[in-house]
């Protein structure tokens, strides 16, 4: 679908220059005999390039806004600021963070829910557009990756090597299970669906949403179940 994208992109700029010469084409031809010979050739030159390149530049931005929607779920910026919280509001969320009979507060539960889906939606949308700025603003700066303690930036480099592996690459999740964790965080699992080199998997993923120090939820821990049971194993081998 990465590539299907990139090449409606490409359809959109050429549509808008065809939209340029069109105009660059027609401009003249709407003026009268009268305007023509009263307008300098320095002001026909700009007007019919002005008109020319603003009727290109309008059609590339609706052509390009709306291939991005549709394959991006009608969302314009990956950004989770909006789920930026108050200081009240976290402190309150901390608060409430032990659960009861297995469930955590009103506020947490329904806040954790929405933002975890939001944040597991960029994630799956930075591997699909090889976004690392956006790992970058996802990450927390210190994340549990796969069993190992990480820096954000070591998890960006991981996913650098990861999508430069291969030449397509897609992934998508559905099936979310949620969990209230101490500390305000949530636990959101899924299935994970990858397609690479003509293959398509599934894996039993997680990740952990918990909130910095200025209020934005991150991600705090990512793996899946298998590399758990496995490291389990591991361990208990030892």
């Amino acid at each position: 679908m990465v590539v299907l994208e990139w090449i409606l992109y490409v359809v959109c700029v050429l549509v808008a220059y065809a939209a340029f010469r069109f105009n660059w084409w027609l401009f003249p031809k709407k003026m009268s005999r009268r305007e023509r010979w009263r307008t300098s050739d320095y002001d026909f030159f700009t007007n019919r390039a002005l008109k020319s390149f603003v009727a290109g530049l309008v059609i590339a931005y609706f052509g390009i806004a709306i291939v991005y929607a549709v394959f991006n779920d009608g969302k314009f910026i990956l950004d989770n600021s909006k789920y930026v919280i108050s200081k009240q509001q976290k402190e309150a969320a901390s608060a409430s963070s032990g659960t009861v009979d297995g469930e955590a507060s009103q506020w947490d539960w329904d806040t954790g829910k929405e933002v975890a889906r939001a944040v597991v939606q960029q994630w799956d949308d930075a591997h699909n557009g090889q976004d690392y700025e956006a790992f970058r603003s996802l990450y927390a700066g210190e994340v549990a990756y796969y069993g190992q303690r990480w820096t954000g930036e070591e998890c960006v480099g991981d996913k650098r090597k990861l999508l430069g592996r291969y030449a397509v690459f897609s992934q998508r999740s559905d099936n979310f299970r949620f969990e209230a964790e101490a500390g305000g965080r949530v636990k959101v699992s899924f299935d994970k669906h990858v397609r690479f080199d003509g293959e398509e998997k599934t894996f039993p993923s997680y990740l952990v949403i918990g909130l910095s120090e200025d209020g934005k939820w991150i991600i705090e821990r990512e793996s899946d179940e298998i590399t758990d049971r496995n490291l389990a194993k591991r361990r208990k081998g030892q």
